[in-house]
């Protein structure tokens, strides 16, 4: 007769398990111990590496943090509030070094004022190129007061013919501003930002151009940079910021891809880079007349001085397939010649008239590095661009 089969103590197997996790412990205790120690000692380390970090970044924005402070204050909220839907106005950044500037900084800044007493009033409108005259100032405000003359900056980032005839609208009715001599920079990209940015274009029954539809492609890149100041200044671990911040770049790097595909990038440089169409040369050129008619609507207005310059893409040999074929000096060119205003405009263009500035300044060299929309160095802009308009100014328009 076969066995009766061992029956097995339930508590055999618990004991069991018990004795060899115990045994297990034993032997590997050591490594675990040591290997908890150094993932403790590298966080330890990472977060006072990442808290140096932090903290030389947070110096690098706190300007653009009280800037933003500045930019939400009553009375600026109060102005934007008033013109923001009427005008193009400038962002944040103009706070950052001077966060007591006042509100109608925001449209136009004050060089030396506007006076019936002045041997002239000057205003300088257009994009950026007109609005980095800020880094240039103690030099236009010198030559301003040497001149005798009223000098007002209205540059505003990203702007074109389209926004800155309804600037000077505004500035005329709002503001009480009357220039005697206007200044306008039009950068090589207006071709693509008329055609893409400011194509819809609004008129009153008259006829007469007081709006555009459409987005600011500028406020998708700002934003990124008031994302990388709230992560910095925010209550995270240094670690955790470090983390957020190289999210939010990776981010931005595909929205600043995305735009490339749309109005703020390729579409803008298409007319430079492939030339420009007959048609949308005509366009331009309406949006031109379009401003010297209204630019000559105030007869004290003596001079409208065009302002063009080259971008890289022009400035490279006529072999190379990356030259660029279209450029809008040549539509400045011809629009003065339509204007029935002909005798009252004046083109400085440093692409050929002005071209041995452009060569004594280095040529290349006073370019933005990695810039595609070729903006000047900060530099260049205070020691070259402005001191030649200025120049340009006392002796073509100032001298009569």
């Amino acid at each position: 007769m076969a066995p009766a089969p061992r029956q097995t103590d339930c508590t055999e197997i618990p004991t069991t398990i018990a004795s060899r996790a115990i045994s297990w412990l034993r032997k590997y205790l050591g490594n675990i111990l040591l290997l908890f120690g150094g993932v403790i000692v590298a966080l330890a380390i990472g977060e006072v590496a990442a808290n140096y970090w932090v903290r030389y970044r947070q110096q690098l924005l706190l300007p653009y943090k009280m800037a933003e402070e500045r930019y939400e204050a009553p009375d600026i909220v109060s102005f934007r509030e008033k013109y923001g839907g009427r005008v193009k106005l400038r962002g944040p950044s103009v706070f950052e070094k001077n966060k007591d500037a006042s509100a109608s900084e925001l449209l136009y800044s004050v060089y030396r004022a506007f006076d019936s007493t002045n041997r002239d009033n000057i205003l300088i409108q257009g994009d950026s190129w007109a609005d980095y005259a800020v880094v240039a100032k103690p030099f236009l405000v010198k030559f301003a007061e040497q001149a005798k003359v009223g000098l007002i900056n209205g540059g505003v980032s990203s702007s074109a013919p389209t926004p800155i005839t309804i600037q000077l609208d505004f500035l005329r009715s709002e503001f009480d501003i009357h220039p005697t001599i206007v200044l306008a920079i039009i950068d090589q990209t207006d071709i693509g930002d008329e055609l893409f940015r400011y194509k819809n274009r609004v008129f009153d029954a008259s006829g007469r151009l007081i709006a555009w539809e459409g987005t600011d492609w500028t406020d998708k890149l700002v934003l990124f940079r008031s994302k990388r100041r709230d992560n910095l200044f925010s209550n995270r671990s240094a670690i955790g910021k470090l983390i957020n911040h190289i999210s939010i770049d990776l981010e931005e790097r595909h929205a600043v891809l995305s735009l490339y595909s749309e109005p703020l990038g390729t579409d803008i440089l298409s007319p430079l880079i492939e030339g420009p169409s007959r048609q949308t040369e005509d366009l331009f050129v309406e949006t031109l007349h379009r401003y010297i008619g209204v630019v000559f609507e105030d007869t004290n207005v003596k001079k409208l001085i065009f302002v063009s310059h080259p971008h890289k893409g022009h400035l490279l040999p006529e072999t190379d397939r990356r030259r660029f074929k279209g450029e809008v000096g040549r539509l400045i060119e011809r629009a003065i010649g339509e204007s029935f205003a002909r005798s009252k405009i004046l083109h400085m263009d440093f692409l050929t008239t002005e071209r041995t500035e452009l060569e004594k300044a280095g040529s290349m060299e006073v370019f933005q590095s990695d810039d595609r929309f070729s903006h000047l160095t900060e530099e260049k802009y205070a020691t070259y661009f402005y001191p030649a308009i200025a120049s340009y100014l006392a002796k073509a328009a100032l001298s009569e």
